[in-house]
């Protein structure tokens, strides 16, 4: 019989369905080896575990590892991301050595802010290899300080509602204990916010000055001196280094290094 417009046609001689001959030869080949079956689905599985092994363990290696990475000198010098809700004008970092034998230090940062978002708060912070107390914040009040990746960061209630576009200044102050008791000694500045000028001073005692220094920008794994240095010159009545950098790249992390 003959479905002529549907162009379909049935015979009676062959069956309507066959096996295809692919499948036919592979099932006849499975039948027939067993055994190479079962060792290569052992195979696979071995594979596949052992990809799953070495990535758990990897993962377990970097968790272990992660409270000892944190100290090293290129992790430690960068805080925590901030929000980009301000820029700064102006950034001026003084660290004063008070005493001779680096037992004791006072960080003073002023900074020029705009707003870029309304808020209320923001964060500041300041890393030291000793210990860092007496955190205070010329406007507002500070909420709380806590330790991250090597930092000491304070969350500062500014007391009102800052809007966008509005400027304000606040400086931020923390003593630092037992943080430059050597006689090669660095300070490294990293900066949160987009900033057009920073300047960073660190103040020695009247006795005890540098004798050599050098600064230095400091890119992941890369390190290179910057085209502008620092300088020595007199301030209060004794030496000092300041550098002066425009434009200051937020993901790079400013070093000034000296002997003394």
């Amino acid at each position: 019989m003959t479905y002529g417009n549907l162009g379909i046609a049935e015979s009676r001689d062959k069956p309507i369905y066959e096996s295809p001959r692919t499948f036919v030869t592979f099932l006849s080949w499975l039948l027939q080896y067993p055994r190479a079956v079962l060792i290569g689905l052992g195979v696979a599985i071995t594979v596949a575990l052992a990809t799953y092994t070495r990535e758990q363990s990897l993962s377990a290696v970097y968790w272990a590892l992660r409270p000892v990475t944190t100290l090293l000198p290129w992790n430690r010098t960068r805080p925590p991301a901030a929000s980009r809700t301000l820029n700064s004008r102006l950034t001026l970092v003084d660290l004063r050595l008070v005493r001779r034998d680096g037992s004791l230090a006072r960080y003073r940062k002023t900074s020029a802010y705009k707003a870029n978002a309304p808020l209320t708060s923001y964060r500041e912070g300041v890393t030291a290899s000793g210990t860092a107390t007496a955190f205070r914040s010329a406007r507002g009040r500070i909420l709380e300080t806590t330790r991250e990746h090597g930092f000491y960061m304070s969350k500062i209630d500014l007391g009102t509602s800052v809007d966008v576009g509005e400027e304000f200044i606040n400086v931020y102050e923390a003593e630092l204990r037992n943080s430059f008791c050597h006689s090669g000694e660095e300070w490294t500045q990293q900066i949160s916010f987009e900033t057009a000028q920073l300047v960073i001073q660190v103040h020695f005692p009247a006795d005890r000055g540098p004798i050599s220094f050098q600064s230095q920008v400091v890119d992941g794994t890369d390190v290179r001196s910057n085209a502008v240095t620092a300088q020595v010159i007199e301030l209060y009545g004794r030496k000092s280094l300041v550098w002066n950098v425009d434009k200051p790249n937020s993901a790079f992390v400013y070093k000034l290094a000296w002997q003394w």
